[in-house]
């Protein structure tokens, strides 16, 4: 494969095609769904997902369980089970009915995974005397460790516990001029749900409260998924997301960067490394470190998502710069330059990120907070990317990721993806910074380099 190629399928196939909504995530949760009779009330869920992505299916499976934690058998359109495996076309979209296997009601909470970023949402209808009264529709999210809405004493709050233990929760109340109004603890249960409304707790909050509640596990690393449902005089709406964007959920954003640069990765170089055995591993020690092994396996240490946990294109560039690496293992040669694997890896993982929708320059961005910590030795595992390697600094290797974007921009094939891409991402950038206007081609970068 020549570099040329490569850059076609950038310009031609991958320009823009993965930049995904906000609400897509390969993990998808969902604290609240009804399904059954119930007082001469029938409620029917359905799940509803679509895939952004232009080019790739996304391959997912969805989990369904009960209030009580266990997997909950549904009838889910084609047979009664509590999970049920899908696939999504590019830009397509599924429907899954989610009917209980008795005439009873059924209630608890669920969670999907897919190969790519989607969205989903779960649809409650009411019908009451044959007739479709009122309709739910609650958003997929991603589980938090903090949420706040605002609320009344009848507002309803859906709690799913995502792990399999228990923890904690603590529900706060505060009135309209941010004076507590109440405090009460709460334990979920390992995969269970919770429904409740402040009202079932009135020794704890006011009965005419109006004002703001505040979620949060007791542990730092427990994480929720939360549902707000307002309700008055008969009428129920779902409130907008109140979980905290800050502390992310870094396991979520990492399986995320990873399938989006693994299926990159599986286009790009089809013809040169097969990747279809690669997996990921994510361990929660305190070291900060990523690696590839031949085998396949890619680790992506929790500590280092925490330390580039602001920035999804920075963790996006350090898990591209592994898989780079293992496209070298598979194809037994470094692909662009020869003389150093590491400024290799760092190149090929630019493209991948450029070519997944994140932004190129991030890897700049990784390799500073790096800096900042390595007089620290504690910190980081001795092997991290040949940190004592003085051939391999830090400085030279920002430099030569500015050297391949600068190759990329000045190539022919490269120019009109440059000048898009900088016009919608940075166009506010000089015009001498590469991703604008082509300058002198990188030594290390030429047509042949990626030649079979």
């Amino acid at each position: 494969m020549r570099l040329v190629c490569v850059l076609i399928i950038l310009v031609s196939r991958y320009a823009f095609a993965q930049f995904e909504p906000d609400s897509a995530s390969v993990y998808l949760f969902f604290p609240h769904f009804l399904s059954g009779d119930s007082s001469g009330q029938t409620w029917q869920a359905t799940f509803k997902f679509h895939n952004p992505h232009f080019q790739s299916q996304s391959i997912c499976e969805l989990a369904i369980f009960s209030s009580g934690g266990t997997e909950m058998p549904m009838n889910l359109g084609s047979s009664v089970q509590s999970r049920i495996r899908f696939a999504i076309p590019p830009q397509g979209s599924r429907v899954i009915p989610a009917r209980p296997s008795s005439q009873s009601l059924a209630r608890g909470w669920a969670r999907s995974f897919c190969t790519l970023p989607v969205q989903g949402i779960v649809s409650l209808r009411l019908r009451e005397q044959e007739q479709y009264t009122s309709e739910l529709n609650i958003g997929g999210m991603e589980p938090t460790s903090r949420f706040r809405a605002p609320a009344s004493r009848s507002t309803t709050i859906s709690i799913g516990n995502v792990f399999a233990t228990d923890f904690l929760i603590r529900v706060s109340a505060f009135d309209s001029e941010g004076g507590s109004a109440g405090v009460r603890d709460l334990v979920l249960c390992a995969l269970c749900q919770r429904t409740f409304q402040l009202s079932d707790y009135p020794d704890s909050f006011p009965i005419d409260f109006e004002g703001t509640v505040s979620l949060s596990a007791a542990s730092s690393t427990a994480v929720f998924a939360v549902a707000a449902i307002s309700s008055s005089e008969g009428l129920q709406a779902t409130l907008p997301p109140g979980g905290a964007s800050w502390p992310t959920n870094h396991t979520a954003r990492i399986s995320t960067a990873y399938n989006k640069l693994l299926v990159t990765a599986q286009t790009i170089f089809a013809g040169v490394a097969d990747l279809s055995t690669a997996r990921l591993e994510i361990p929660f020690v305190r070291v900060i470190n990523a690696t590839a092994s031949r085998d396949g396996t890619i680790r992506i240490n929790h500590a280092l998502a925490e330390l580039i946990g602001d920035s999804q294109s920075e963790l996006a560039a350090v898990i591209a710069h592994e898989i780079a690496h293992l496209i070298q293992f598979r194809a037994g040669r470094l692909l662009v330059n020869p003389a150093n694997a590491e400024i290799d890896a760092d190149a090929v993982g630019m493209l991948l990120c450029l070519a997944s929708g994140y932004d190129p320059y991030a890897s700049a961005g990784v390799f500073g907070k790096l800096m900042t910590i390595t007089r620290r030795t504690d910190l980081f595992d001795q092997f991290f990317d040949n940190i004592a390697d003085p051939h391999t600094s830090f400085t030279n290797r920002m430099a030569a990721v500015l050297q391949t974007i600068t190759a990329m921009c000045s190539h022919p094939e490269g120019r009109e993806y440059c000048a898009l891409y900088k016009s919608v991402i940075h166009p506010n950038f000089p015009d001498s910074i590469p991703l604008a206007l082509p300058a002198a081609p990188f030594p290390g970068l030429t047509d042949n380099a990626l030649k079979e």
